[in-house]
């Protein structure tokens, strides 16, 4: 039962009390039900700040949970990472450090030598840096807005790993998939890739369309080598989730592994 609920139940308890007293005494059920009903009214009131109270404490030990986990996280990558200039912010939109996290760990563990991503950022340079730590292997990174693009070219040669990542303006186009049009990156930019050894799904923008990342694995299955692995961002939307199901159904040969990261994160194999 809510506490909602017992409210309510104490007040028409209340409310009874009162009714039974008018039956001896109008006056005495006037001043009764006065009092009664300013009881009432105050103990509600309580419960409504005692609940509030307890759930700004579960919140505030949540805020300051996931704060340590995302200062030791970025403390990892930083230790980890041979870097040479300062990182942009890894909040907001960008990806969150415990991701970050993953991905180098990824990197490092499964040693690939073509990683493309769909959506550039903050997540270009730290997985360039944790290409340039394995001492092999590239990355090619797709960004739809031209903005965005200019933004994180300056970033890739502030921190010199032009070398190591290839940031590509490809414009979205729309594209169709089994009879339903889709805005995707322009394939010319991508289709000379022959294999692909990681691929990182956090673009396009959500807003773009619903299930606006879907179209990455129809398109890029088969480009996927053996030991591939995809990495999903911002699962805690259902649109996420939803195209994660629906990817699975369609290549049943893929698993799933799940990651409680601050904006959910799933990765797949084959």
């Amino acid at each position: 039962m809510s506490l909602k609920t017992k409210d309510l139940l104490i007040l028409v308890g209340l409310l009874f009390i009162a009714a039974v007293l008018f039956l001896f005494s109008l006056s005495l059920i006037a001043i009764t039900f006065l009092l009664f009903s300013l009881l009432a009214i105050q103990f509600i009131h309580y419960r409504r700040l005692q609940r509030q109270a307890k759930n700004a404490l579960i919140e505030t030990k949540k805020n300051q949970e996931n704060f340590y986990k995302q200062t030791e996280s970025f403390t990892n990558i930083v230790k980890v990472l041979p870097l040479i200039a300062p990182l942009p912010s890894l909040r907001h939109f960008a990806v969150s450090p415990d991701l970050a996290k993953i991905l180098v760990d990824k990197i490092i563990e499964k040693q690939p030598k073509q990683i493309l991503e769909c959506g550039s950022g903050v997540s270009s340079l730290i997985m360039g840096y944790a290409l340039k730590l394995n001492k092999q292997g590239s990355l090619i990174s797709l960004e739809s807005d031209e903005e965005c693009y200019s933004k994180n070219q300056h970033e890739i040669k502030k921190h010199q790993l032009e070398g190591v990542v290839s940031l590509i303006h490809a414009p979205l186009k729309p594209i169709k998939i089994e009879d339903k049009e889709w805005q995707w990156y322009d394939t010319a930019f991508y289709q000379s890739l022959e294999t692909i050894d990681l691929l990182f799904v956090d673009g396009p923008f959500f807003k773009t369309q619903s299930l606006a990342r879907y179209p990455a694995l129809p398109l890029l299955f088969d480009k996927l080598s053996p030991n591939a692995i995809i990495v999903v961002d911002d699962m805690i939307r259902p649109d996420e989730q939803q195209i994660v199901q629906k990817w699975l159904k369609q290549f049943p040969q893929l698993k799933a592994s799940t990651f409680p990261t601050e904006k959910g994160t799933v990765v797949l194999y084959k």
